[in-house]
């Protein structure tokens, strides 16, 4: 409220929403007191409003509306909600019920204050209501136009709906349901159906429509094929002394010979190759040493040369050994295929041959060896 003062006097203006509130509180005040000495003969409230009026002392009911509309001539709203509702809740008075719906407007509790002033309305035997049933139902309009409507659609009868953590009920509803304007939390669960959440905006005054569709959640057969004839005795009509290996392989060298023998051949195939080029750097090396680059009148031939007889010395020693190697490589893989695949399957004493190099002392720079070999016929 905001007072002023001017030539003529003080003068105080007060917001026109508490103004129309406190208009309509007052009205009902002044209202309720000429009815006073009446108020037995009013009718019952049936519906929502079980007790009836009549049933409570006229003078306690009277008390109460009269407390109630004081608090909120101060602004105590919250303690004014309070007491009507105290006093509804005892009485089951319509104009408890109108002061409890005003006290929540003044609150902005829009949904319970339309709620409850709708709920009052809907008493066509209450002479306080219909006296003033023009300016209320003015009064439930403004209410409505400060929420919104949110109506849900589903594929699945039955679904739980579920709108800002509260349950509203089962899919389809009879009425939309009546939410503030914003964005609204909407959940949808049906049994066997993945839940479905999804936001919904709804703006004041309007309709918003949502329509939700829930998939089913597949269902696997454990046992999706049977046996329809199983067997009770897993042992009828088996060997009784089965052979556990009737074809054991005694020796598995015997398919490992073979690829030894491949590998064997490779390698003296591959130091055949090696002694060919050690060789023909040896031979390279000779003839640098025997030709003029060599020859001085200051030096001899080893003297200038030194480097080229080391180095045949050097390519003519691993040619020797690469042949050496190679040939027994050779020799050993040769034995290997012919020896590794042969013989009785199941005899212990089959013939068999191993090879290997043997590498001596050097004699006047060159290396001796041989190939030592061992078997069993």
């Amino acid at each position: 409220m905001t007072c002023r003062a001017d030539a003529d006097g003080d003068w105080c203006t007060m917001p026109p929403m508490r103004l129309h509130l406190l208009v309509l509180v007052l009205v009902g005040f002044a209202a309720g007191v000429r009815a006073q000495p009446e108020t037995s003969d009013e009718a019952p409230v049936s519906g929502d409003v079980a007790p009836s009026e009549a049933e409570a002392p006229p003078a306690d009911l009277e008390a109460r509306l009269d407390e109630g509309i004081a608090l909120r001539e101060v602004q105590r709203d919250a303690e004014a909600l309070e007491v009507f509702r105290r006093a509804f809740e005892d009485t089951g008075s319509t104009r408890a019920l109108v002061q409890v719906a005003l006290a929540e407007a003044a609150l902005g509790r829009w949904l319970d204050a339309e709620g409850h002033l709708a709920q009052a309305l809907a008493s066509t035997e209450e002479p306080w209501v219909e006296a003033r049933r023009a300016v209320l139902e003015s009064e439930l309009e403004r209410f409505r136009a400060r929420t919104g409507t949110l109506a849900i659609t589903t594929n699945v009868a039955g679904a739980t709906l579920t709108v800002n953590g509260r349950e509203v009920g089962a899919l389809p509803l009879q009425a939309p349901v009546r939410v503030l304007p914003g964005t609204v939390l909407v959940e949808v669960r049906a049994e066997g159906h993945h839940p479905l959440t999804r936001q919904v905006f709804v703006s004041a005054g309007s309709l918003a429509r949502e329509s939700v569709q829930l998939v089913p959640i597949p269902t696997t057969d454990p046992d999706p094929d049977p046996d329809p004839d199983p067997d009770p005795d897993p042992d009828l009509g088996r060997d009784p002394d089965p052979d556990p290996d009737p074809d054991p392989d005694p020796d598995p060298d015997s398919s490992v010979g073979p690829a030894v023998g491949v590998a064997l051949l490779g390698g003296g195939a591959l130091a055949a190759v090696a002694a060919a080029i050690t060789y023909r750097l040896r031979e390279s090396n000779v003839a640098t040493f025997n030709g003029d680059e060599c020859i001085s009148v200051t030096a001899s031939r080893i003297e200038l040369c030194a480097d080229e007889r080391d180095a045949a010395i050097r390519n003519e020693r691993a040619s020797i050994a690469m042949l050496v190697v190679g040939g027994a490589l050779l020799v050993g893989g040769t034995l290997a295929l012919v020896l590794g695949g042969g013989g009785d399957d199941h005899d212990d004493e089959r013939a068999a041959m191993r090879c290997a190099p043997v590498i001596g002392g050097l004699v006047e720079g060159s290396p001796s060896g041989g190939l030592g070999c061992a078997g069993r016929f």
